[in-house]
């Protein structure tokens, strides 16, 4: 995989929180990527810690504080985590020693929530990944291309939805918004994409519902068929 996708040019792993399915691979990326960042919680560092990566490798998040890797500036922005579910109650609470693995995956807590900001020669680009949002966090901010979680959004009341949409795609009117967190991640990473299993979420319905809306404001919508070094977990 890191020689397919090209990542041994990797700088930096930018780690949206420390659920497995976000953080599972970071010690294991970091000791085969060994001049790349990995930028997270102090949980998600945790986890890395477990694999044994060097400190020097490191870099805790400190939200609006800018980081630059070459002609890339990315800032993280703290966020919500998805509505709590039977499997996702432990939001905000901290692994708050190395993590060695293998692991339970109850033992990954969430660790808080982060989207990132990434500059590049003038193109912004949000990346949240979680179906959450902060009132009103991102109301002064405006970008070109908008990498949207939308996972368990279809399970979430119209209430619920109506604000994601309107916290996140209808204040920052991107040009491109583009659906994450849909994909069956239990699969081989060099497959094809396809949704989650029915039981676990209800993927069709998520992206109709952000479809629909997209469509309202003509932001155009791209969905990603093949896997990308990007946005798992945001790579630059």
């Amino acid at each position: 995989m890191i020689q397919q996708q090209h990542l041994q040019r990797t700088q930096a792993i930018f780690v949206t929180h420390s659920h497995y399915d976000h953080a599972l691979d970071i010690g294991e990326l970091a000791r085969q990527l060994p001049h790349t960042k990995i930028i997270g919680s102090n949980s998600s560092l945790n986890i890395a810690r477990g694999g044994h990566v060097t400190e020097q490798q490191l870099i805790q998040v400190q939200p609006l504080h800018a980081l630059s890797f070459g002609e890339f500036k990315a800032t993280a922005i703290a966020s919500q985590h998805t509505s709590p579910t039977a499997v996702n109650n432990d939001l905000g609470e901290e692994i708050s020693q190395p993590l060695q693995l293998p692991a339970r995956f109850s033992q990954f807590k969430e660790g808080h929530s982060f989207d990132y900001l990434i500059e590049h020669q003038g193109h912004k680009i949000l990346v949240k990944a979680s179906t959450g949002a902060v009132p009103d966090q991102l109301k002064n901010l405006k970008v070109d291309t908008l990498f949207l979680g939308i996972a368990q959004l279809s399970r979430q009341s119209k209430e619920f939805q109506q604000n994601y949409l309107d916290q996140t795609l209808r204040t920052l009117k991107p040009k491109v918004v583009i659906p994450i967190h849909w994909d069956n991640f239990f699969q081989a990473g060099n497959q094809p994409l396809e949704f989650l299993p029915y039981l676990a979420d209800n993927t069709e319905q998520s992206l109709k519902i952000l479809i629909q809306a997209a469509e309202q404001q003509k932001t155009q919508i791209i969905l990603l068929s093949q896997p990308v070094s990007y946005p798992l977990d945001h790579t630059l």
